[in-house]
């Protein structure tokens, strides 16, 4: 493939379609390990729902995808609830024993404190009350719970952590095999973006369409279309990337050799197809097509 059909490669529907069925292998992938949670060892199984939350957040992506001109703010937005995710997931898998209680206890006394909320505007109040609550003193779990959730002044904390994100990727890669550049990538290229778009700002509602690029003529709608078409090729090609590290993290403690080499597959063949579709390799892969993965990805496919 020369530079010039490569550089028209990347940006075309073609490539986006590639990458969006490889995040789908992979979803399936990560999908059958949540389902051999029982046979993973006790942190992998305990917190095994941040996977399973994890897919559900990837099928989500990979549907909206398919309309990236009209919901990539959405699939930005979802993109960091994933990135998040796969981030806890791999630190509670190596973090010390205090950390890992407290994500659970975090758990414990928001369940309870939803029993009793309310929201104040100037004088006006709006709440929800159950007829009964349980009386927290009398469990202590609850108890301890929601005292290291409270703060000083009486307020609730409202982070389960302490520990900035960053550091935690710092954590997971002193305390695994795990390097830390695909978390680095997956945070560097879609976070920032993706909480513009959160908290409704005018760069979070625009960026999408690269208004803000020097680099190319937003006036061109071919142009916007092909610049939407590639920020939706890395987001889904920095997800696959993301998600095979949380298989490599459990394979450390784990058998599931099976799944490791199905998935190690599928993002080796990432690689080239994006070397071709950026002219610096020589055959394009169609996921499914001579490279073993056939078997993965249908389940989400079919949807």
């Amino acid at each position: 493939m020369d530079t010039e059909k490569a550089s028209k490669a990347f940006g075309d529907d073609d490539i986006t379609n590639k990458m969006r069925n490889f995040f789908l292998i992979e979803c399936d992938i990560v999908y059958n390990v949540f389902k051999k949670a029982r046979t993973l060892d006790k942190r992998s199984s305990e917190v095994i729902i941040l996977l399973a939350s994890s897919c559900q957040t990837a099928s989500a992506i990979a549907k909206l995808s398919e309309h990236s001109d009209y919901f990539l703010g959405e699939c930005y937005i979802l993109a960091r609830a994933f990135i998040e995710k796969i981030v806890n997931y791999c630190y509670l898998l190596v973090c010390d024993d205090d950390e890992f209680n407290r994500f659970i206890k975090h758990t414990i006394q928001k369940s309870y404190r939803k029993l009793d909320r309310k929201i104040i505007v100037d004088e006006h109040e709006l709440g929800l009350k159950y007829s009964v609550i349980p009386d927290c003193n009398s469990n202590q779990i609850f108890k301890d719970s929601i005292s290291e959730f409270t703060s000083k002044k009486g307020k609730e904390k409202t982070h389960w952590t302490m520990t900035r994100l960053e550091e935690r990727i710092d954590t997971i890669q002193k305390n695994s095999k795990l390097k830390p550049l695909i978390f680095m990538m997956n945070v560097f290229s879609i976070y920032e973006d993706a909480s513009e778009a959160i908290h409704g700002t005018l760069y979070g509602c625009s960026f999408q369409g690269g208004f803000y690029n020097p680099n190319f003529d937003h006036t061109n709608p071919v142009e916007v279309n092909k610049n939407i078409q590639k920020y939706t090729t890395m987001l889904l090609w920095n997800l696959v990337l993301l998600f095979h590290q949380a298989i490599l993290l459990i394979s450390e403690h784990n058998d599931i050799d099976e799944y490791l080499k199905a998935s190690t597959l599928n993002e080796e063949t990432t690689y080239k197809v994006m070397e071709s579709a950026m002219g610096h390799g020589t055959k394009e892969n169609s996921p499914g097509k001579g490279t073993g993965l056939e078997s993965w990805g249908a389940r989400y496919r079919q949807k």
